[in-house]
């Protein structure tokens, strides 16, 4: 089985604190045990757009933790996002809530998870409410 890497993770092995980040290489390691663990193409753009990395720095990690990029996302993850992100907008009016506003690239990088078997994260809220049936990794 897959599973897929949120950024929150990715920036928890450079940027948290030691406890942090020694749950982070557990978390990895232990899914690495089970198959493939990889990023989509968000979450490679949200990890660069972190300020203290450089690609060089980034593309370094990735290959370091034997992690895997996803470029190209098949039309059902685009489909399954937008559908995901129509129910959120939707919850979110009726409940007139002022927790932050989540952005497309969230139901993305959630869709996409669904799509290999599961996600290392940090956000476990959001994600769970918007794809219930993910299964989540939390460090």
């Amino acid at each position: 089985m897959s599973c897929a890497v949120d950024s929150t993770v990715i920036i928890d092995l450079v940027a948290a604190k030691a406890d942090a980040a020694e749950r982070a290489k557990r978390a990895l390691w232990k899914e690495q045990q089970l198959g493939v663990i990889c990023v989509c193409a968000p979450v490679y753009a949200e990890c660069l757009a972190f300020p203290v990395w450089r690609k060089s720095d980034l593309d370094a990690l990735l290959t370091d933790t034997g992690i895997s990029i996803d470029w190209d996302l098949p039309q059902r993850i685009w489909l399954d996002a937008a559908q995901a992100f129509v129910a959120y907008a939707a919850r979110r009016r009726k409940s007139k809530q002022s927790h932050p506003r989540r952005i497309l690239a969230d139901f993305v990088i959630g869709a996409h998870a669904a799509s290999v078997g599961g996600l290392i994260t940090q956000n476990d809220v959001d994600f769970r409410s918007a794809f219930p049936h993910l299964r989540l990794v939390i460090p």
